[in-house]
């Protein structure tokens, strides 16, 4: 097994904006914008990265959606981590 495995980046901006891959996806879109990367390697690792400013309440929503996706896809939320940063 590799140890370059690809990795999903889900960024929260400090206006609780979210990105992935670039794009604002936001809240609504962000299991559409994950999913499939999952059903094709359910253990991708996935870090959250949200600003030091970010809500707590859209930091929970995005994990729970993050969560849902990842089980849904038969994987281990284990997988998911946070960093706090300025972004």
């Amino acid at each position: 097994e590799s140890l370059d495995k690809n990795r999903l980046l889900i960024a929260i901006s400090a206006e609780d904006q979210i990105f992935h891959a670039g794009n604002n996806v936001g809240l609504a879109g962000l299991s559409a914008a994950i999913k499939p990367v999952l059903a094709e390697a359910n253990d991708t690792p996935i870090n959250i990265q949200a600003d030091e400013n970010a809500s707590h309440g859209t930091y929970t929503r995005v994990h729970e959606i993050v969560r849902q996706a990842v089980r849904d896809a038969g994987g281990d939320d284990a997988i998911i981590s946070l960093s706090t940063e300025p972004l």
